[in-house]
């Protein structure tokens, strides 16, 4: 049970975060598009509100299923 109220709070925190998680993970993408660029291959790079969006999604993902999840195993229900 603690592994999933774990789970439950990392998801809360992904989604308090969010944006600081998705301008991080936007500044270490740059670096890998550069280097794939200097090898011929273009890739495209999200904006910084559509990075914020599905790092918010995904908080929000997370925390829905671990509150189903610990539902369904609670005892008594």
């Amino acid at each position: 049970m603690l592994l999933e109220f774990s789970r439950l709070v990392a998801g809360v925190l992904i989604l308090l975060f969010h944006r600081q998680i998705a301008d991080f993970m936007q500044a270490q993408e740059r670096s890998v598009l550069l280097v794939f660029r200097q090898r011929g291959v273009h890739l495209p790079d999200l904006d910084a509100s559509t990075a914020r969006n599905i790092y918010f999604c995904l908080g929000v993902f997370v925390c829905c299923y671990q509150m189903f999840h610990i539902w369904t195993i609670l005892p008594g229900r």
